[in-house]
């Protein structure tokens, strides 16, 4: 085969596995997790396999909403669930009354989510978010479990939603984004920090986390690149020293692979 021919061929088939990759993606929208400002969406309208916080057994269901995630741990489950193609109807029960949503998928990826009274939330007060209809993004790719690629080491995060409950350096439990763990010596030392504060800005992300051996605040960059799905922690530098001898083990350059 010629040159051209070959290349050419090459070409071809680099297309069809790109637009089967895409058709993949696109043929179950309704499954993942979206957020926006003040709302956080989990569901999986084909399957139903999200577990129900107001279940008593936790019952796997259609979806849930969090509004105003970070402050509040109300979650609303998503039900009389109607599908057409990339649109959806469906009924949440916020606060006070039934409201009826509508999603949609958009050709980036992102989902429009319309509430026809509102996203309620009760928080002291019953309060409503300034919006009726929001496009959320996908929460990725902060999100998931990395291990440290060289040594002993686990990154456990979502950026998108302070959900892990973990032990912080006084010993109590306490709510984060997750937890940078490094250890040495077979276990015998120990780092676990916790992420208490994060700006995401695409595949980039400054994180707050407090030192598990020291109590102190750092403040790093953590990088994703999406050809490896590695994440890199970038300028790790304390913010917030409490005294005595700063001792944290995530230093610049670490690597973390996708597991």
């Amino acid at each position: 085969m010629k040159p051209a021919m070959l290349l050419k061929a090459i070409i071809s088939v680099l297309l069809f596995s790109s637009v089967t990759a895409a058709q993949a993606q696109t043929a179950r929208p309704f499954k993942g997790a979206w957020y926006a400002d003040g709302l956080y969406v989990d569901i999986d309208f084909y399957g139903k396999s999200i577990s129900d916080p107001n279940s008593m057994d936790g019952d796997p269901c259609a979806g849930i909403i969090r509004i105003k995630p970070d402050d509040t741990s109300m979650a609303y489950t998503i039900e009389n669930l109607k599908m057409s193609g990339n649109r959806a109807t469906a009924t949440a029960y916020f606060a006070e009354k039934d409201s009826r949503l509508s999603f949609e998928y958009m050709a980036d990826g992102s989902l429009k989510m319309t509430s026809s009274d509102g996203f309620s939330y009760v928080d002291d007060e019953l309060k409503k978010l300034p919006q009726n209809s929001y496009v959320l993004h996908r929460a990725s790719p902060f999100n998931g479990e990395w291990k440290l690629a060289k040594g002993d080491g686990t990154l456990r995060i979502n950026l998108y939603y302070k959900s892990m409950y973990e032990e912080n350096a006084e010993g109590g439990s306490e709510m984060c984004y997750g937890t940078i763990y490094v250890a040495y010596g077979n276990g015998m030392k120990v780092d676990n920090s916790l992420i208490r504060a994060r700006k995401i800005e695409g595949n980039k992300a400054v994180i707050e986390y407090v030192g598990g051996r020291d109590g102190n605040t750092y403040r790093a960059v953590l990088v994703y690149n999406p050809s490896t799905r590695q994440i890199t922690v970038k300028s790790p530098v304390s913010v917030g020293a409490s005294g005595g001898i700063k001792e944290s083990f995530v230093v610049d350059g670490m690597v973390f692979t996708r597991r």
